[in-house]
């Protein structure tokens, strides 16, 4: 609704769609036929990029991966945010980085890869027991990681770390390396590289592909972060407990002032 006020029609078409893949995919079908189509790899997941490619090739086109992000080339940029990183303690987390670090080698072990990349950025902050500031309402920290079965890197830019995140990454061995090495350090690796195809982007399979074997599959931080330990659940418990009570006070508030002509604004 924004966008059909706001857009000039002059220089923007407002295509409505239910399924963000298949109108797109559509899109292309129709009106890429024969020609190149530009994309950034980093912002575009492994698999999207093979159905892209599927979908571009039966119309005779072309998909073409490009070495800088044009709207990004047009705009100012905006620097990384800049909060601080912050420790979430053993007694929240149930466990530690270490004992996450080698649950995580044990399954390199099974699927014959000698490290695994992360981009995802919870999975990032399950394995380092790691919480931050940089997106607003969400406790994540921007960075990268890669784990292999010896040595651990964590990218991210060092000055936002605390220092009793610093202190319990170095005890566990995690490598601090700065953010923007994040794709030098892909392109020197040696060996088996597992990437989840469904998250790891297609620029990160293009660096890991230049000297080493790529694994895709489902990464195996996905079902150890759903499966909940008795400290997480006992978390869980008592957030619920805490949001219980908040949901009551508000009914509560709701109840007396209803009639006063309460809408959504002065509710929220």
């Amino acid at each position: 609704l924004q966008a059909q006020n706001q857009l000039n029609s002059k220089y923007y078409t407002l295509i409505k769609q239910g399924g963000l893949v298949s109108e797109i995919n559509k899109w292309l079908t129709n009106n890429a036929g024969g020609k190149l189509v530009g994309i950034d790899p980093a912002l575009l997941s492994i698999a999207r990029a093979s159905k892209l490619q599927g979908v571009l090739h039966a119309s005779g086109s072309k998909l073409v991966f490009l070495p800088d992000n044009l709207v990004d080339k047009c705009r100012e940029i905006v620097p990384l945010p800049n909060g601080e990183a912050f420790l979430l303690p053993d007694s929240y987390t149930g466990e530690s980085i270490s004992n996450k670090l080698e649950f995580i080698r044990s399954e390199l072990d099974k699927h014959n890869a000698d490290f695994i990349a992360l981009n995802v950025l919870d999975e990032i902050a399950w394995v380092f027991n790691m919480r931050g500031n940089d997106i607003e309402y969400n406790p994540l920290v921007i960075s990268y990681a890669v784990i292999g079965k010896n040595d651990a890197w964590l990218f991210v830019n060092k000055h936002k770390i605390s220092s009793d995140l610093l202190g319990a990454l170095m005890d566990a061995g995690v490598n601090l390396l700065d953010y923007n090495q994040f794709g030098k350090h892909l392109f020197n690796l040696h060996g088996g590289i597992w990437l989840d195809e469904k998250t790891a982007t297609y620029w990160m399979l293009k660096q890991a592909s230049i000297n080493a074997k790529v694994k895709l599959a489902r990464s195996p931080i996905v079902a150890a972060k759903a499966c909940k330990n008795s400290t997480e659940k006992e978390g869980a418990r008592q957030a619920h407990i805490k949001d219980a009570a908040a949901v009551i006070n508000f009914f509560v508030w709701l109840e007396k002032n209803w009639k006063n002509g309460v809408d959504e604004i002065a509710a929220a």
